[in-house]
């Protein structure tokens, strides 16, 4: 497959109108920070021991933040980058995990602006897609030095995708339903627990148990 068709194709996935309408629909981009994928974000970060975990939506022209932990200024108040600094990019365009050892070493990335502007090196993240097919996102955890990802963090972060991807088609339910904004203000008391539930697992294989049992609550309307 040439360079120039999959640059072609990479640009009409990225620049689909249904695809930037639901992102749109879902208030997934330009909206305002949320309680319930901040501490998604703040678990993995904890839970896999990283310094910058992102719930990162990718549009035609640069990548929105609508949660991020660890970013250093002026990108953590800015809440987006150009494309140039994405490698989440490459998980919407591909619809399957990126996982990255080292950004500098690695083919796809190594001459993206997000190494030596953000201090991206290790990058490991899972697609954030919609049941009917739409890739908007991707769910990652950062390192600032290369790392090595385990079979275990790639099985808890797919873990922790299925959550979000879970909470996207929730909230789709509700667009179709003219009820989103109510949906998004409503209190979710079941978030209380999580990090309590993470803490008290005793192996990997309990903690994506757990967020699967989370992820559950979260499709049958909490």
């Amino acid at each position: 497959m040439s360079d120039s068709y999959s640059t072609n194709r990479n640009e009409t996935i990225l620049k689909s109108a249904n695809r930037l309408a639901v992102l749109r629909n879902l208030a997934m981009v330009d909206t305002a920070e949320e309680p319930f994928f901040d501490r998604l974000t703040d678990l993995a970060s904890e839970v896999i021991g990283t310094p910058v975990s992102l719930v990162t939506m990718v549009t035609s022209s640069y990548q929105f933040f609508k949660s991020s932990r660890g970013l250093p200024e002026p990108w953590q108040s800015q809440r987006r980058t150009p494309l140039t600094h994405s490698f989440c990019q490459h998980v919407v365009t591909t619809g399957q995990p990126l996982v990255v050892e080292d950004a500098r070493e690695h083919d796809l990335v190594k001459n993206n602006m997000a190494i030596p502007d953000l201090n991206v090196i290790g990058y490991l993240g899972m697609p954030l897609q919609t049941n009917d097919g739409w890739s908007l996102g991707s769910f990652c955890v950062i390192d600032d030095k290369p790392h090595t990802w385990t079979k275990d963090e790639i099985a808890i972060m797919r873990a922790f995708g299925d959550v979000v991807n879970a909470e996207l088609d929730a909230r789709g339910d509700a667009y179709r339903e003219r009820r989103l904004q109510d949906y998004i203000n409503e209190q979710r008391p079941h978030l209380d627990g999580l990090e309590s539930d993470l803490k008290a697992a005793t192996s990997t294989e309990d903690i994506i148990d757990r967020l699967n049992a989370f992820r559950d609550r979260v499709q049958l309307g909490r």
